[in-house]
């Protein structure tokens, strides 16, 4: 587990970033879970070195090679913040995982405040500047994320949903990876935007 902080001159907070490295077989997978860069620090830069440092750190721990993971709201365009933090992972060269894979985040409500679990379904994005990525690949970086979820849900809530995954995932060849957008007239915009609307079982 790794947790960053930066500040400012003051000795403020300016930005924090959490991450998990999970070291699997094939791949060791960097889950860059959280971020926060305070509305006077955005768009200098803050973001790229929480997903810098990390990565670093990462890649010094680990003898097969590195796959960064994260998750992503599917752009709405009545949310701006969506899309511009969309924008921000394309532009760093990320893709998603094919959404037929259906990933969903457990419910992080502590159980005894609430009733049914209510999982959140997003994109799992990756950085790999490529059209497809390999079942075996794909497979390991949903593993790990459930791994993570594990250590604070329970059971009987991740499995259902990583069991899903996994299923879609079986089912396909190669798992293609569709580009996310760089700015906001990028045709990759309007090609995943329906999808957060689209019928999912």
């Amino acid at each position: 587990y790794v947790l960053l902080l930066i500040r400012d001159a003051q000795g403020a907070p300016a930005a924090v970033r959490d991450a998990h490295i999970v070291h699997m077989p094939l791949v060791t997978v960097l889950y860059l879970a959280h971020v926060l860069v305070t509305p006077a620090h955005r768009r200098r830069g803050l973001a790229k070195i929480l997903r810098d440092v990390p990565t670093t750190l990462a890649r010094q721990l680990s003898d097969v090679p590195l796959l960064t993971v994260g998750e992503m709201e599917y752009p709405d365009p009545a949310d701006v913040d969506s899309i511009v933090r969309l924008i921000a992972y394309g532009r760093a060269g990320f893709r998603a995982l094919d959404p037929r894979i259906d990933y969903q985040q457990p419910d992080f409500t502590d159980p005894a405040e609430r009733g049914e679990a209510e999982p959140v379904r997003l994109l799992c994005i990756v950085d790999r500047d490529a059209e497809s990525l390999d079942r075996e690949t794909a497979r390991e970086a949903i593993e790990a994320l459930y791994r993570v979820f594990a250590t604070h849900c329970l059971a009987s809530e991740t499995e259902p949903l990583r069991t899903h995954s996994l299923r879609a995932i079986d089912a396909m060849t190669r798992v293609s990876l569709l580009r996310v957008p760089r700015d906001r007239d990028d045709p990759a915009l309007a090609a995943l935007t329906p999808i957060a609307h689209a019928h999912l079982p």
